[in-house]
Formats: structure tokens, C-alpha cells, sequence
């Protein structure tokens, strides 16, 4: 007799410096909307350098996406894609890096690569600030980071997006 699970587990999808999936960091908005298969509408600007935060349902997850409008080197403005984010429990990083994995273990596995540890900003004014803080990755090949971010030192979401230069 075979019996089958009425659960249903959720597609592992990989995340790293440079995408979430297949969607990748730098992506044009049009490419964006060709991979989910409809319409994003970014908000249009008056401004050459502005930016616009999108909540999507990828693959069962909800997906933060933020797109940069800027002037490309022909002098169009382009849109495209430069912060992805998720507190998905089905990301993992390449080297099996999930949620709920304990910062310090994460320090010990990221030894030897570029990183940064420090409270996590968007908490700086929560009274409980003090439970959240995020490790940096960079990765200089690409010119992109990958941020983790944890609450009582259990990670809790991921976010990949382009490093700022500071020219």
C-alpha cells in the first residue's frame, strides 16, 4: 500500500551575491516581468535617480524587489533591478547557509571572506533594537553584497544587492 504526504515541501531555492533564484541583481524591469510571466508596474518619476520597492509572490515566497531608475551611458533612463529580499524559510545560500542557522556557525563558515557585523539598522529605533544585527558579505568580483539578518542571533532573512561605490 503506498500512502502519500498531504504536505508538500518547499522547492530549496538559492540565494547569493548576485541573485535570488533566477532573478538576478541588475536585471531590466521588462526582463523581470518576462521571468514571473506579468506585469510589474514601477512607479514612473520626475526624477533621473529614484527608486521603487515591489512585494512579489515568487515561487510561494514573499519577495522583496526595489528597482533604480538611471541615466545609462546613451543618456536613456533605464530601470532595473538592485535589492532583492526575503525572510523565505526555503532560501539557502551555495554552502547551505538557511534561516534559523545561528550567526556565530555562520561566522565560522564565512571565515576568511570579507564581512561586516553590526547592529541592524533598520532596528535603530525599536526599543528591542538591541535583539537584531546583520552580517555583511562583499563580494568584490561582482561589486555586490549579501546581507544576513538576525534576531536573538538566529537568522531570520537574507538580502543581496549592488555594493554603493564611493567615488
Amino acid at each position: 500500500m503506498v500512502i502519500f504526504s498531504a504536505f508538500s515541501h518547499a522547492q530549496v531555492q538559492i540565494i547569493s551575491t548576485t541573485r535570488l533564484d533566477e532573478i538576478k541583481l541588475k536585471m531590466p524591469v521588462d526582463s523581470v516581468n518576462q521571468l514571473l510571466e506579468k506585469k510589474i508596474s514601477v512607479k514612473e518619476s520626475k526624477y533621473e535617480f529614484s527608486t521603487d520597492t515591489i512585494w512579489i509572490n515568487y515561487k510561494n515566497d514573499s519577495v522583496r524587489l526595489v528597482f533604480s531608475r538611471f541615466i545609462d551611458e546613451k543618456k536613456r533612463v533605464q530601470t532595473s533591478l538592485q535589492n532583492i529580499y526575503s525572510a523565505s524559510k526555503s532560501l539557502k545560500t551555495k554552502s547551505g547557509i538557511r534561516a534559523g542557522d545561528n550567526k556565530f556557525d555562520i561566522i565560522k563558515k564565512l571565515d576568511g571572506r570579507t564581512m561586516r557585523i553590526a547592529p541592524d539598522w533598520y532596528f535603530e529605533n525599536a526599543p528591542d533594537r538591541k535583539l537584531y544585527s546583520s552580517i555583511v558579505l562583499y563580494d568584490a568580483v561582482n561589486d555586490n553584497i549579501l546581507l544576513f539578518h538576525f534576531k536573538q542571533n538566529s537568522l531570520y532573512a537574507f538580502e543581496n544587492a549592488l555594493s554603493v561605490s564611493e567615488d
